[in-house]
């Protein structure tokens, strides 16, 4: 059954887009350059609350699934709600998780599966870029596209390698994420991240196991 909840998330936030020919691939130095830039941007982020829209198609759908909701992040701790067309609710403390869906409610603790604690790990640091700092999940490369960044994550350990090829954050010229990827084999999801706050005191409760 974990596995199979595993599979699911994994499907929610699972993609391939080809990345457009007018991005330059950046010299080792200015990756290091604009990777120390964004993570010095993110440093400053202790809260952020915004809408999304999801856009996903693969080669079984015949026409691209539209998404909607609001996404909460907090020192570690992520709310991530489907508002339309279905409900969806996915809670994470850093230490346990929560799914949610019409009336079933699934609890996991994320700190005993490490592949669950992985993909946690990596949606959280997706939304603020702190994906980029210093891990040895993934390999960094930098493009960049008329003066804003676009960060490609390439998985090195085996256990995320087999869900996705590629994680990519788009980040505007403020440095802030508008937009992430998450590549698969078989399909294509764009996550928008739109009405940003950072930093806006965030009621407590969003963060709440539901009973």
């Amino acid at each position: 059954m974990l596995k199979n909840i595993l599979l699911a998330l994994a499907a929610l936030f699972a993609g391939v887009t080809c990345l457009a020919a007018d991005l330059t691939l950046m010299s080792p130095d200015d990756t290091q350059k604009a990777t120390r830039e964004i993570i010095s941007a993110c440093a400053e982020i202790k809260s952020l609350q915004a809408d999304f829209t999801q856009e996903r198609s693969n080669s079984m759908l015949s026409e691209t699934l539209i998404s909607k909701g609001k996404m909460y992040y907090q020192e570690g701790r992520l709310r991530w709600e489907y508002t339309s067309p279905a409900a969806f609710l996915f809670i994470s403390d850093g230490a346990n998780t929560v799914l949610k869906s019409g009336d079933g409610i699934q609890k996991i603790d994320a700190s005993s599966n490490r592949i669950y604690k992985r993909i946690a790990g990596m949606i959280r640091g997706s939304l603020t870029g702190e994906a980029l700092s210093g891990t040895d999940d993934f390999k960094v490369k930098m493009f960049s596209d008329e003066g804003k960044y676009v960060a490609e994550l390439v998985p090195q350990k085996r256990d995320l390698r087999q869900m996705y090829k590629s994680v990519r954050m788009h980040f505007d010229k403020d440095l802030k994420v508008v937009q992430v990827d998450l590549i698969e084999n078989n399909g294509q999801t764009v996550i928008h991240i739109c009405n940003a706050q950072y930093n806006k005191e965030i009621n407590p409760e969003y963060f709440s196991v539901p009973q």
